[in-house]
């Protein structure tokens, strides 16, 4: 399973192999999450918003995941971004 996972990142040139091992390894199997907004959650990348009667309040990434995961993904978002390899 992980080596399938190691395949997959290693297709995508601007993710490293440390970055891809990160994720991996803070992630663990991402097959086991049924929806990616476990994986969403599990990073602490889901939105909340704290509301009360009338006032709604804005939406903010709850960061009640894991920080070294998001640090991972905020990184590898900014090499693909860097090289241009967006369609």
């Amino acid at each position: 399973m992980v080596y399938e996972i190691k395949q997959l990142m290693a297709g995508i040139e601007e993710i490293g192999e440390v970055t891809g091992a990160g994720l991996i390894g803070e992630g663990g199997d991402f097959t086991k999450h049924k929806t990616i907004a476990e994986i969403t959650k599990l990073a602490g990348l889901d939105l909340f918003e704290v509301s009360s009667g009338k006032h709604k309040g804005s939406r903010h990434i709850s960061k009640r995941g894991r920080p070294l995961m998001r640090k991972l993904l905020f990184y590898a978002a900014i090499n693909v971004v860097r090289e241009g390899c967006l369609p």
